[in-house]
């Protein structure tokens, strides 16, 4: 990231560089003015990788929030849209189960970015999904299924759990929101690209890692000490 040649640029700009500077010393309110569109972006992803946190983003509406995503991803990865709950007339929520898997995936991502070395994203919110209800992260947390390296699981119990939540049994999870049990290895498919895999000895958990849905790899060799699973809503999440 240090050698990234957008931050090279940016980083020849005296104003950026005071701009980062008052970021750093804590003040409270900056103005950057003269912008372009595409520049803004340049600066918001610039200020994700000096200071590693969360950007949120602000937009006025769906459409303007896939365009800024498209921008944001030609900086880099890790970036998400929350997006608005879909409401018809006299506010009945509709059920489009891709929004609703795509708002808790980002939910939880925004969630577990907050702990600590945890990996920074830049989330982008349409106004109206900013104006909407969101489940407490308190809620979340108290919901979630805590997983832990060294700690016994009941696969009866585990599985019930899993499919009380909206989770669904396959013979390999590799679509989100699915799960699998081949022996003593576990995969719950809990977000779009990556998923948990939980390998037992016995009924103990000797490893966490996360796996990419894909390929069905471990995407890193260091284990995970501990993993929270969610359910797949946030309808789910509260009413569980």
């Amino acid at each position: 990231m240090n050698n990234d040649p957008l931050l090279d640029i940016l980083k020849e700009s005296n104003k950026y560089n005071m701009y980062i500077n008052d970021l750093k010393s804590d003040k409270k309110e900056i103005l950057l003015s003269g912008l372009s569109s595409f520049g803004k972006r340049q600066i918001m992803y610039g200020t994700h990788v000096e200071l590693n946190k969360n950007i949120i983003y602000i937009v006025s509406s769906m459409k303007q929030a896939e365009n800024v995503y498209k921008d944001f991803k030609y900086f880099g990865d890790n970036v998400y849209v929350l997006p608005e709950k879909e409401i018809l007339d006299f506010n009945v929520l509709t059920e489009n189960k891709e929004t609703l898997f795509k708002r808790m995936d980002v939910l939880k991502k925004i969630n577990i970015s907050h702990e600590k070395n945890s990996q920074k994203g830049i989330f982008i919110i349409p106004i109206e999904a900013m104006m909407q209800s969101i489940t407490p992260k308190k809620l979340m947390e108290n919901k979630g299924v805590i997983l832990r390296k060294d700690d016994d699981v009941n696969l009866k119990d585990l599985s019930g759990r899993l499919e009380k939540f909206g989770y669904t049994k396959l013979d390999i999870a590799d679509v989100m929101f699915t799960y699998s049990i081949r022996g003593g290895i576990i995969d719950i498919a809990d977000g779009e690209e990556e998923g948990i895999r939980i390998e037992l000895w016995g009924d103990t958990i000797i490893s966490l890692r996360r796996y990419n849905l894909d390929t069905q790899r471990s995407v890193s060799k260091e284990n995970e000490n501990e993993l929270i699973i969610y359910p797949v809503t946030e309808y789910l999440l509260e009413n569980s």
